[in-house]
């Protein structure tokens, strides 16, 4: 049944044709909505309706093949609505409405274009790309892959205070490499969408899936300090005894104490093969670059703190805290020497987040002490009593925000020996 606003139109003696023109015309109504079910709700409205012999007739295209669904007849009320079952998420489907006259002959009257939701990610994994896991992680997203259709993946998260969100579709089976973080700094509140998008008619439909996964952090590892250096001094008595070349070291068993100064700058293997594969009594004055310490190393008051440092220099008179000797003890017996170690080094790469630097002293490959400074301090002290070999390793680490406390790698390290 037409209805009366419309019969109106139509009443005088216009051409067919052009009544149905009119009718078309006039801000049709036809409606399809989608659900989160992935249903399509296909309904007319008085508007789309023509002639009451006329059957009216949908189109679905989109999928594999086309679909086609007959509205109820009806009378004096509309249908109920026609449901399809869109298999995939992701899609964009067209739905044409159909006039079917008695004549049989059908036109179609009108096309809505829409585009469903794809499927949302169920699990993300974040871990380091190993080449550099200062600055590069990689992103393994998992979701349903059967009939589920997305172009992008969008990608949000804090940078410390800074909220990024950013479109990717450099996804390959669900694997992508991000090389552009900052060393140290913890990245909180990961989420992963993925975005499906169409172009009809000059316009782009748009469609994001909801975030069906835990929300994921990840702190980069920090970059490690630079150019570490130590100085080995040997303490007596009354003075710290410096040789002519600078600090003293002690030499491996069989071969004679020499006064040198051993750094470590970027290779660890540099470091490792002065500390370990020569005996120090092969090396000649001009093998390895020393320096003298500053006067004030002599002019000082010896003080430890609680943690073991020796941040002061004893001055030119006997000072018997240092010696090892105790009353009623062979004053004729030497006391075992003591020397002093002090590191120094440079803050790391910027841009790098840290908080601070952990120093780790391994002696003999069994036994580690370890201490810590905070960010602005850029050199360590401490007194070494027992012979052996001995390894120093100075790591930077991060700890601001939610993400778990990260030291920089370990291949930074100094080799030593003090004997006996």
């Amino acid at each position: 049944m037409v209805p009366e606003r419309r019969a109106g139109a139509c009443s005088s003696m216009l051409p067919v044709l052009l009544c149905l023109l009119l009718l078309v015309g006039e801000s049709s109504m036809f409606q399809v909505t989608v659900t989160d079910g992935n249903l399509l709700l296909i309904s007319l409205d008085d508007s789309d309706v023509m002639a009451s012999s006329s059957v009216y007739v949908v189109k679905i295209t989109g999928e594999s093949k086309n679909y086609f669904f007959q509205f109820e007849e009806f009378n004096s009320s509309l249908p109920s609505p026609l449901v399809f079952n869109a298999s995939y998420h992701g899609l964009y489907y067209i739905i044409t409405l159909m006039v079917i006259n008695a004549n049989l002959a059908s036109r179609a009257v009108r096309s809505v274009t829409i585009l469903t939701k794809p499927l949302p990610v169920s699990r993300v994994l974040i871990h380091d790309y190993k080449p550099s896991p200062e600055t590069g992680v990689v992103f393994e997203v998992y979701y349903p892959e059967k009939f589920n259709v997305f172009t992008r993946v969008n990608i949000s998260y804090w940078e410390g205070s800074n909220f990024r969100t950013m479109l990717y579709k450099d996804f390959f089976k669900g694997k992508t490499v991000f090389n552009h973080w900052l060393p140290g700094t913890c990245y909180r509140d990961v989420t992963f969408q993925l975005v499906s998008e169409a172009s009809f008619n000059k316009s782009t439909l748009v469609e994001s899936s909801g975030i069906g996964h835990t929300p994921q952090q990840h702190r980069t590892a920090p970059f490690p300090p630079r150019i570490i250096s130590i100085q080995i001094l040997q303490l007596n008595e009354s003075r710290v005894e410096e040789s002519p070349g600078g600090s003293s070291l002690s030499g491996y068993p069989g071969s004679d104490p020499v006064s040198e100064k051993e750094e470590m700058l970027e290779d660890q293997f540099e470091s490792s093969a002065v500390a370990s594969s020569h005996n120090w009594s092969d090396y000649k004055p001009s093998d390895v670059v020393t320096t003298s310490g500053p006067d004030w190393w002599l002019n000082e008051t010896v003080t430890a703190d609680t943690e073991g440092f020796i941040n002061e220099i004893p001055p030119n008179q006997d000072n018997q805290s240092l010696t090892t000797s105790s009353p009623g003890a062979d004053q004729s017996q030497p006391a075992l020497p003591k020397y002093k170690l002090l590191a120094t080094w440079f803050p790391p790469q910027p841009p790098t987040a840290f908080d601070g630097f952990n120093i780790y002293i391994q002696r003999d490959e069994n036994r580690t002490e370890f201490s810590t400074v905070d960010e602005t301090t850029h050199e360590y002290v401490k007194e070494i009593k027992d012979p052996g070999k001995y390894k120093l390793t100075i790591r930077t680490f991060s700890s601001s925000g939610s993400c778990p406390i990260r030291e920089s790698d370990a291949s930074k390290a100094v080799s030593f020996y003090i004997s006996k």
